[in-house]
């Protein structure tokens, strides 16, 4: 049994994970900063409908301010954490925030729960990272020891600006961290800030679709159910984390993503319609992945199959 904090726990990823973590039998707190408008209602129904039945308390913490995660730290004494808490790519109406806003939040946020850990000899921290550090030239399936000091673009820098963070704490701390680089995700409770949300209700709603270049090729694209098992069990293992810090969380046969969009038509009861035009690359990384360092740490794991995820989705959204 471990006592575990769970960052961004009314979150798509966080609220499924501290949940699991606590039927598991491990002693969780969760935290995150609830935000404004629909994004904070949805946190609310996730903690509701995830955290309140596994009796998972989640505190209001805004993590960039260090004090309110000190208390929790020094109450709790936790021995890992998992950290998921990411704010969200876009703000009311899809509109990005602007960089001055967005990046040193998460910046500062991330050094204050590496400072956290590391004062408090917290022994493992899991954190959240993405696809998008690997560079768009990338040859495929990309490995977890390419380069990714080459970012494509802003966010991908922040990512990687993270992942170097955790490695200089971890040197000199004994930390041991493990960034989890996730693809994009799909699944019930996901908001329409996530890329594959919004193809969604756009194909519910019958607009015409613009997908990204690279479309009609395979890519990495993940059923939540599967990315919050992959995290669990990362979280419960004790041992062999030395070579490995940073995984894929992907799947061995990744899916087209016209092939995706078919499916949520046919689901939906609706014909797709795809326009001529392609939307801006840099939006969502279609890229395949190796998984060899997650089966290295928890061997091989399930994968749900494409017309179950996307039924479950759409299932959701009605």
């Amino acid at each position: 049994m471990s006592d575990i904090l769970v960052t961004g726990a009314a979150g798509f990823v966080g609220s499924r994970v501290a949940a699991a973590l606590a039927r598991a039998g491990h002693r969780i707190v969760g935290c995150d900063h609830l935000g404004s408008g629909a994004a904070r209602e949805l946190a609310r129904e996730r903690v509701r409908a995830w955290l309140d039945p596994a009796h998972v308390r989640c505190v209001d913490v805004d993590l960039a301010e260090g004090d309110a995660l000190d208390h929790l730290c020094t109450v709790h004494r936790f021995d890992t954490i998992v950290h998921l808490a990411v704010p969200a790519p876009a703000g009311p109406g899809g509109a990005r925030p602007a960089p001055a806003d967005s990046v040193p939040a998460r910046l500062v946020a991330f050094a204050q729960v590496l400072d956290a850990a590391r004062r408090h000899r917290v022994d493992r921290l899991l954190h959240a990272s993405s696809a998008a550090v690997y560079a768009a030239s990338e040859p495929q399936p990309v490995v977890e020891s390419a380069r990714i000091d080459r970012p494509s673009g802003l966010d991908a820098a922040v990512w990687s600006a993270s992942e170097t963070m955790a490695r200089a704490v971890a040197g000199e701390s004994g930390l041991q961290t493990l960034a989890l680089r996730l693809f994009p995700m799909y699944g019930p409770w996901g908001g329409l800030d996530l890329p594959l949300h919004r193809l969604a209700q756009a194909v519910r709603e019958g607009r015409t679709l613009r997908l990204p270049p690279g479309a009609e090729a395979g890519a990495e694209i993940a059923f939540i159910d599967d990315v919050v098992d992959d995290i669990v069990a990362l979280a419960e293992r004790r041992t062999g984390w030395g070579a490995v810090d940073a995984v894929n969380l992907a799947r061995p046969q990744p899916f087209r993503l016209v092939d995706v969009v078919h499916a949520l038509g046919f689901e939906f009861g609706r014909a797709v319609r795809i326009g001529s035009e392609t939307a801006p690359a840099g939006r969502l990384p279609l890229l395949v992945a190796d998984d060899r360092g997650l089966q290295t740490l928890v061997g091989t794991r399930r994968r749900t199959a494409l017309v179950e995820g996307v039924r479950a989705l759409v299932q959701w959204l009605d």
